[in-house]
Formats: C-alpha cells, structure tokens, sequence
C-alpha cells in the first residue's frame, strides 16, 4: 500500500501536464534546507515566550496602557512648546519692529518740535537784525516755522493712527503669557520624566530575583496613579490654558509675519545647535596639558611669601 502510494504520489508530482511552476514549488516546500528555514524560526519564538516569566508578562500587561498615555503626553508636551517657542519668537521680531517705528516717530518729531523752537526763539531775539538782511532769509525765518509745524502735526498724527503704543502693549501681554505657558509645559514635563524613573525602577525591579511581588504591586499601583494624576492635571489645566493663549497668538499674528519671520528664526536656532555641538565636541576632545614649569613657578611663589613679612593679601604678618 505504501509503495502504491508513493508511485502515485512521484506520478502525481511528475506529470507532464502539470505547469514547471508548481513542479518547483512542490519541490522546494520538500526540500529539508527550506523545510528548517520555515520550522526552527517558530519553533524558537515558541521557545522565547515560553521562557518568559509570569511577573515580567503581567507588567507589561499592567502597564502597558499607561506607558503608552505617558509617551504620547510625553510628545504633545514638547510640541507644544515647540510651537509656543516659535509663536513667541515672532511676537518678540514683530514687537521689536514696532517698537523701532514708535521709537522713529517719536524722536522725529521731538527733533522738529526742538528745531521750530529754535526758529522762533532766534525770531525773537533778532527782531531787528532781521528786518535789515536780504528777503530770503527773511522767507526762510516765516515759512519754516509753518512747514515744521505741519510736518509736526503729520507725525503726530501718523504715530496716533497706527497705535504702535497699543500693539505694543498687546504683543508684550501675549509675549507674558506664551513665557508663563512655557515654563508649565516644561514643569509637566519634568513630571513626567520623574514618572519614567518609576518605571525604570518597576524594570529593574522585575530583572531582580529578590525583589518581592508586593513591592511590585506597589510600583505598580504608584505608577498608575502619578501617569492618571498628570493625564487629569493636562486635561484640566493645560489644555484650556493652552487654547486661550494659541487664540491670542494667531490674533497677533497674520500669515506676513510667518513668511517673513520663520526663515530668520530657523537660522537662529540652527546656527544655536551648531554652536552648541561645537562647543560639546570642544570639551569632549580637549585635554589640558600642564605646564610644569608655570606649576614650579607657582610654588616657589608660594614658598617665597611665606618667607616674607607680608602675606598675599598685602598685609604684615603677625610676630614679624
């Protein structure tokens, strides 16, 4: 019966009728080198699980879903100082150019109004010296006083209808408030690294053998409890404060100010890290080699004041 059924079966495998394509595939699914490469990779991921011990599977099972809410609060929080960074940044380049328009227009006509005062003032004072020079200056004495006060006036007007005060004002509030949120997120998350170190400490206490369970159930627990505690506290408190001041952002800034100011502060911040990597490479790679003959130098020094009747601070020591 065997022998029937394996001629059938190296008939059956063998048949002209039947495609090359399924002739080998039939033959390399029989082959003993395909055949270990499909079996051994299961066999010992089989292997793997089966080793795993029971209070390494309920930890992650415990903790997985609170590891995953940290990491993901976690990422929320440095994007959202990320982009209040950058919000801040342009506010700050906006103020600043108004600031220097307010400051223009202010000085301008503090100098105008100084110089009509002097033209009157001389007016007064030369009275009759004037009346004997030529007509221009004559013309010149009368008409610059109208011009300077109509260019006066102009300013004046100019700086009222922008309200640089105002927007300045504005912006500075905005610039507070963006500073203020920034230092919450950066407080959330040093909590939120302080919560990673009890998960580290619930790794290492899974790895050690003397550890007891009740200690870990208690890591456990504490760790739920600080990850639900900071989740609520984000809900509560953060996302609401974090709208309100997003709103007031984009109020201040229009889509001008985005093309104009992002290319300068990516330049700043990548010239920043350029700098900072340096200066990192710097002290990693410096060694600081010791000048033995400046350390002589210094001992001696040290020997000769002693010998001397006056000390390093320029004092007489006692007893000489």
């Amino acid at each position: 019966m065997s022998t029937d059924s394996g001629e059938d079966t190296f008939n059956e495998t063998t048949n002209p009728d039947m495609p090359t394509k399924n002739i080998q595939e039939t033959i390399s699914f029989n082959s003993g080198d395909t055949l270990k490469e499909t079996i051994i990779p299961q066999t010992t991921t089989k292997y793997v699980q089966a080793d795993l011990s029971d209070s390494e599977s309920i930890v992650s099972d415990n903790i997985r879903k609170e590891h995953s809410i940290l990491k993901n609060l976690s990422k929320m929080v440095e994007l959202k100082i990320k982009e209040l960074n950058q919000s801040k940044s342009i506010l700050e380049f906006k103020y600043n150019k108004y600031k220097w328009y307010h400051n223009f227009w202010n000085i301008g006509t503090i100098f105008l109004s100084s110089v009509l005062t002097l033209v009157e003032s001389s007016k007064l004072v030369f009275v009759d010296e004037i009346n004997d020079t030529n007509d221009t200056v004559n013309e010149f004495l009368i008409l610059s006083p109208i011009v300077l006060g109509t260019t006066i006036t102009c300013c004046a007007s100019i700086l009222k209808f922008k309200k640089y005060q105002e927007s300045m004002e504005e912006m500075y509030i905005v610039i507070d408030k963006c500073i203020s949120m920034i230092a919450r997120l950066k407080n959330k998350d040093d909590d939120i690294t302080l919560i990673k170190n009890i998960q580290k400490q619930i790794n290492i206490c899974n790895d050690c053998d003397s550890c007891d369970t009740s200690e870990m159930d208690k890591l456990i627990a504490k760790f739920k409890s600080e990850v639900d505690e900071i989740t609520l506290s984000f809900k509560k408190d953060i996302i609401n404060e974090f709208s309100t001041v997003y709103k007031e952002i984009e109020l201040n800034i229009n889509h001008r100010d985005y093309k104009k100011y992002l290319k300068l502060i990516n330049d700043i911040e990548y010239k920043k890290h350029i700098l900072n990597k340096d200066k990192e490479s710097f002290y990693e790679n410096f060694h600081h080699v010791i000048n033995k003959k400046r350390v002589e130098k210094m001992k001696d020094d040290v020997l000769e004041r002693k010998k001397s009747d006056v000390n390093k601070f320029g004092c007489k020591v006692r007893g000489s």
